[in-house]
């Protein structure tokens, strides 16, 4: 009943805290490896364990906030370029400590349907974020444009094979904690069957 509890306390803290609220101080890169133990531990159908992490810190991280930031004012339409955006990604790298490039390296086996593979990585990214809440790191998982982009695979030499999932941010945040918003109430997403 104690670990239900635990856990339950640790899912009902977990927050997305976006990188602008986090205060650039600096987590070990021992407890980034500690999160990616606890992540490789997702559930996997056929073993096939897809998810993939590049972890960006210190002066590597300031780089690829060039880089990304570059290849969003290259490849975003002008009319939803928006400038805002560009400087906040510019500037990524004085708020985290770390930021995980997250990847789905898709396997060969035919057997096992590709949705399978997302729901794994997903499953792996959750276990990260949770670990991160129980550890008092903020986190944030991000989709934003161009990560779906055939420039930014090219920069990170990505395969074929390899489907970009999103971004981690890792750091510290000095914001106070808000509760959950939920839009649907709890009763209209599932029903009995006995």
């Amino acid at each position: 009943m104690e670990s239900f509890q635990n856990l339950q306390k640790i899912i009902q803290q977990r927050r997305s805290i976006k990188p602008a609220q986090m205060n650039g101080r600096k987590i070990q890169d021992s407890e980034i490896e500690e999160l990616l133990f606890l992540a490789d531990l997702a559930p996997t159908h056929g073993h096939t364990e897809p998810w993939r992490f590049i972890i960006y810190a210190d002066q590597a991280l300031k780089d690829f906030c060039t880089a990304f930031s570059s290849l969003y004012q290259k490849y975003q339409s002008p009319e939803k370029f928006n400038e805002e955006k560009f400087i906040k990604m510019q500037n990524w790298h004085q708020h985290v400590s770390h930021l995980l490039v997250t990847y789905m390296h898709k396997g060969t086996n035919p057997k096992i349907p590709e949705q399978e593979e997302y729901a794994a990585v997903s499953a792996a990214i959750e276990h990260i974020l949770l670990a991160a809440t129980a550890k008092g790191m903020a986190s944030f998982w991000s989709t934003s444009f161009p990560i779906y982009h055939d420039s930014l695979k090219q920069y990170l030499q990505l395969t074929e094979n390899d489907i970009l999932m999103g971004f981690i941010s890792l750091g510290y945040s000095d914001w106070p904690w808000q509760p959950t918003k939920r839009m649907i109430p709890l009763n209209e997403k599932f029903s009995w069957r006995k």
